[in-house]
C-alpha cells in the first residue's frame, strides 16, 4: 500500500493569463523508481517526472500516465503498458522489450535507440514519435498509428506493421527483412535506402512513397505500379 501527495501543474496561454491543474501524485513504493520492478502501478500519474535509469521490469502500469516525463533509459521489459499515456515523453534508450503496450500513446515521445523486440504494440499511437536508431524486431504493430513516425535506421525485421498507419512517415535505411506490411498505409513515407528483402507488400498502399537506387525490394515487386515515386 501507499499514499499520495497534492501537487499541480502551471501554463500560461498566449495572453499571459495562468491556469493550475491540481492533482494528487502518488508517493512511490520502497525503493520506486530505482526498483519498481513487478509494482503494482496501475492508472499512476508520474506525469512530468525526470527519472535516470529507473527500473519497472515486469510492472503493470495500465493507464498510468507518464506525459511529459524524462526518462534516461528507463526499462519497461516485460511490462503491462496497455493504454499507457506516455505522450511527448523522453524515453531515450528505454528497454520495451517484451512488453505488453497494445493501445498505449506515444505521440511525439522520444524513443531514439529503445530496444521494442517482441513488443505488443497493436493499436498503439507512435504519432510524430522519434523511433530512429530503434530495435522492433519481431514486434507486432499491426493497426498502429506512426504517420510522421521517424522509424529510420531501425532494425525491425520480421516485424509487422499488418494494417498500420505509416502515412508521411520515415524509413529511411531502415531494416524491414521479412516484414509483414499488408493492407499498411505507405502514402508519402520515405523509403530511400531501406531494405524491404522478404517483405509483404499485399494491399498496402504505396502512393508518392520516396524510393531510391539503394532501396532493396522483394523479388518481382514492382514499386512504380504500386504507386512508390523514384528518386535520384
Amino acid at each position: 500500500a501507499w499514499t499520495a501527495q497534492l501537487d499541480y501543474t502551471c501554463a500560461e496561454d498566449a495572453q499571459g493569463r495562468r491556469t493550475c491543474r491540481v492533482f494528487y501524485r502518488p508517493e512511490l513504493p520502497a525503493g520506486c523508481p530505482n526498483a519498481c520492478q513487478y509494482t503494482q502501478l496501475q492508472e499512476v500519474n508520474l506525469a512530468g517526472l525526470e527519472l535516470i535509469k529507473p527500473d519497472f521490469t515486469g510492472a503493470d502500469l495500465r493507464r498510468a500516465d507518464l506525459q511529459d516525463g524524462r526518462m534516461i533509459e528507463p526499462v519497461f521489459a516485460e511490462a503491462d503498458l496497455r493504454w499507457l499515456d506516455a505522450q511527448h515523453a523522453y524515453l531515450i534508450g528505454a528497454h520495451l522489450q517484451n512488453s505488453d503496450a497494445r493501445n498505449a500513446r506515444f505521440a511525439y515521445a522520444n524513443l531514439v535507440a529503445a530496444d521494442l523486440d517482441s513488443v505488443q504494440a497493436q493499436g498503439a499511437d507512435f504519432y510524430h514519435a522519434d523511433l530512429s536508431g530503434a530495435k522492433l524486431r519481431r514486434g507486432d504493430f499491426t493497426d498502429a498509428v506512426l504517420r510522421h513516425a521517424d522509424i529510420s535506421k531501425v532494425n525491425a525485421r520480421d516485424a509487422v506493421f499488418r494494417g498500420a498507419d505509416l502515412a508521411d512517415a520515415s524509413l529511411y535505411a531502415g531494416l524491414f527483412y521479412g516484414v509483414d506490411f499488408r493492407e499498411a498505409d505507405l502514402q508519402g513515407a520515405d523509403l530511400r535506402r531501406a531494405d524491404f528483402r522478404l517483405a509483404q507488400f499485399d494491399g498496402a498502399n504505396l502512393t508518392g512513397a520516396m524510393y531510391n537506387q539503394l532501396t532493396r525490394w522483394p523479388e518481382g515487386f514492382d514499386p512504380e505500379a504500386a504507386g512508390a515515386v523514384f528518386q535520384y
